[in-house]
């Protein structure tokens, strides 16, 4: 929309920026980074409360095997990840009172 002259402005995740940038790259030229916000430590993957810690575990180990392993890369195709691991929701928090 923004490049099409329909939008502004524009908010995107860096894993977002970087798919268009590849994917699209003469769409991805028509627009200007105005600002970042602070980096975070990943972008988060999220699951039910009431998931038990075991499949919380299977889920984290599944996930990484996909980020990881070269018999997916054709499903990953260029997303910049490089590790899946699970951290503390607080850590999150944190970042977010410091911004």
């Amino acid at each position: 929309m923004v490049a099409a002259g329909k939008a502004d402005v524009a908010a995107l995740d860096a894993v977002c920026w970087h798919l268009l940038q590849y994917y699209e790259s003469e769409t991805a030229d028509y627009l200007k980074v105005v600002t970042w916000t602070k980096m975070y430590p990943s972008i988060p993957f999220i699951t039910s409360l009431n998931t038990s810690e075991p499949i919380a575990q299977n889920l984290v180990i599944a996930t990484k095997e996909v980020i990881t392993s070269a018999e997916f890369a054709n499903i990953r195709g260029h997303l910049p990840l490089v590790d899946c691991k699970k951290i503390d929701p607080e850590i999150y928090m944190e970042l977010r009172r410091e911004s």
